[in-house]
C-alpha cells in the first residue's frame, strides 16, 4: 500500500469518440454514396475504378500496418 502513495496522478485527456449512434451510421452512409459516385464517374469517364481496400497485417516487430492486398497482386 506503500507504492499507491507515491503515484503521481496526471491529468488525462478524454479519448475522441462518437458517441452518438445515428451521426456514425449518416457518416458511414454519406461515405458509401461518395464511392459509388466515384464508381459511377470513372465508369463514365471510361476509366477502370477499383475502390482501395486496406487490410490490417503485423510485421516481424508485432507492430501494426495497412497494406493494400492488391499492390502485391499486380492489380
Amino acid at each position: 500500500m506503500a507504492h499507491l502513495k507515491t503515484l503521481k496522478l496526471a491529468s488525462a485527456k478524454p479519448v475522441a469518440t462518437q458517441a452518438d449512434p445515428v451521426k456514425r451510421t449518416r457518416n458511414k452512409v454519406m461515405e458509401a454514396l461518395a464511392e459509388q459516385k466515384r464508381v459511377a464517374e470513372a465508369k463514365i469517364a471510361g476509366q477502370a475504378y477499383a475502390p482501395k481496400h486496406m487490410v490490417w497485417r503485423k510485421n516481424e516487430a508485432g507492430e501494426q500496418y495497412g497494406a493494400d492486398p492488391r499492390a502485391n497482386a499486380g492489380l
